[in-house]
């Protein structure tokens, strides 16, 4: 295990810098003036130049670049070019309602996917498998902001079924703030979860049909239902964890979207502002941590995947 950790590092390192290199170039060479954002529309050349020489911005970007990658490794992604707040902080701050939008919307994704995939599998009848083949399908053709927009239109402003908050601080009871987040996590989910149900049925009939411990089970008289949540489940779990990592990044994704529909003041709605006012800082500090988590999530599916699977973690010692 360790092995497989120590050569992943490199591996993590390469993408999170690649990651870094293409948001700090492509947000600094947005069209717009930064200059007017914190000066406003009659600022003087005298204040311009001083905000200029402050910024660094008469240094040539690849020089700004390592200027910002050697305080970045120290954990310090710099102060918002707007609030002038340290992005750290805001980070910190906008954190929570991101961190419960994404894992709602996983669960949802694994229960449905998964859920799905026993359904069709362990029905043996071919109209539940289409069923649950157009569901998934109908699922991954309908994008979430339109679901989102059309749900809000009709559940909360026109029938006032469900309300329009996406989240509520946890200070205002836990209980609340879960609702609110209900309705965003399940939309969120419902646009990931044909991946994992697609993953997780292959895996369930190729162990069905190819493996040889499960004619003998059969043989035994085991039933299918049985075999799959006694011995198929747990072996057919190893594209699903790898499925549910790399789906993390769509997820967070989909939240910029999200969020911004219901008001959820998360990490997606710092980097939409940051890129709707210039603000370099902000979006290069919220996608750098983004793209990190992500990589350990990738390194983590990993080792779960050689602690399930004994081959694996023989193969790798």
């Amino acid at each position: 295990m360790i092995r497989l950790i120590l050569a992943r590092i490199p591996q993590m390192v390469a993408v999170v810098l690649g990651v870094t290199i293409v948001a700090f170039f492509m947000v600094n060479i947005l069209p717009g003036n930064i200059l007017f954002v914190i000066l406003g529309e009659n600022y003087s050349k005298a204040s311009a130049a001083a905000v200029t020489k402050q910024l660094n911005l008469n240094h040539p970007l690849l020089i700004r670049y390592f200027d910002w990658l050697g305080h970045a490794v120290r954990g310090d992604f710099g102060s918002s070019l707007v609030s002038h707040a340290s992005v750290t902080s805001l980070m910190r701050t906008d954190a929570l309602p991101t961190i419960e939008l994404v894992i709602g919307g996983q669960l949802v994704a694994l229960v449905l996917g998964v859920g799905l995939a026993v359904l069709s599998v362990g029905s043996r009848r071919a109209w539940v498998d289409r069923i649950g083949t157009g569901a998934g399908l109908f699922a991954a053709s309908m994008p979430a902001f339109v679901l989102a927009l059309l749900i809000v239109w009709v559940f909360s402003m026109h029938w006032h079924i469900v309300s329009p908050d996406g989240w509520s601080a946890p200070a205002h009871g836990w209980g609340k703030n879960l609702r609110d987040i209900a309705l965003p996590a399940i939309l969120l989910g419902i646009g990931v979860f044909p991946g994992h149900m697609r993953i997780f049925r292959a895996e369930l009939y190729e162990q069905i049909e190819g493996e040889e411990y499960v004619t003998l089970a059969r043989m035994k008289g085991v039933s299918t239902r049985r075999l799959i949540f006694r011995h198929l489940t747990r072996n057919s779990a190893f594209g699903l964890l790898t499925v549910t990592a790399v789906s993390t990044g769509t997820l967070i994704a989909g939240a910029v979207i999200l969020e911004n529909i219901f008001g959820i003041p998360g990490i997606g709605s710092l980097i939409l502002q940051g890129v709707q006012t210039r603000d370099a800082p902000v979006v290069q500090g919220c996608i750098t941590v983004v793209a990190v988590v992500i990589v350990i999530l990738n390194l983590l599916s990993d080792v779960g995947y050689m602690l399930l699977d004994p081959r694996v973690r023989d193969a790798t010692s």
